[in-house]
């Protein structure tokens, strides 16, 4: 997400002209940045529910 805002702010501001190449280069980054920040999550959850199924079937 970090290149969007760096592509973003830097055309806002004056920067620089974002051109097709730059978009594509930040959006394909900010494309595996969003799987990998799913994939997190997912596994986050998945542990807690492991741990929140084996704490109430211990008691």
């Amino acid at each position: 997400m970090i290149p969007l805002l760096i592509d973003g702010t830097g055309q806002y501001i004056g920067y620089f002209k974002s051109t097709n190449i730059r978009r594509l280069i930040t959006g394909i980054l900010a494309g595996i940045s969003t799987i990998c920040l799913f994939r997190l999550a997912c596994i986050w959850g998945l542990q807690s529910g492991y741990w929140l199924h084996s704490y109430i079937t211990i008691k």
